[in-house]
């Protein structure tokens, strides 16, 4: 797939951040770098209504206008302890 620019930004959110694009799609390591994710942070896409979508580092995002990520903290599961 061929990433197309655009000629106005495309405004999306990271963690509350209004950043602004001209790419049609980003990976989940670029939008991470836009938004100044932390190292070693999970980012999420925002679905309304629905689960939110885990976005991995390699995954491709088709970018509109609206869209809206945020990170967290890995979810670690310690199992039970005996």
């Amino acid at each position: 797939m061929e990433n197309k620019h655009h000629d106005h930004p495309i405004n999306i959110l990271v963690d509350k951040k209004l950043i602004k694009v001209t790419d049609d799609t980003l990976t989940g390591a670029e939008i991470k770098t836009l938004g100044s994710v932390p190292s070693g942070y999970e980012l999420w896409q925002e679905v309304p209504g629905d689960k939110d979508i885990l976005v991995n580092d390699a995954d491709t995002v088709e970018i509109k206008s609206g869209l809206k990520f945020f990170s967290t903290k890995p979810t670690i599961d310690p199992g039970i302890l005996i």
